[in-house]
């Protein structure tokens, strides 16, 4: 895959999307109860600060598609 980065610094376009991957990541573990939103919002203002978030327009694919073994 190859396209055009694009950085996300703003933290009302971050945050959205650090919530989903500490969802993502934290929710396989049962006792695991750690919440993005329950942490006060300038203690997680400050962490965003240090945080580049970025997103990839996809432009081009490329693949292999194996028939055999050899």
């Amino acid at each position: 895959v190859s396209g055009k980065l694009s950085p996300i610094a703003e933290p009302e376009a971050l945050f959205p999307l650090l919530s989903t991957l500490v969802a993502r990541s934290e929710g396989r573990y049962e006792t695991s109860g750690y919440k993005l939103e329950q942490l006060p919002r300038d203690y997680t203002g400050n962490m965003m600060r240090n945080i580049l978030g970025f997103a990839l327009r996809i432009e081009t694919m490329e693949g292999k598609f194996k028939l055999g073994q050899e």
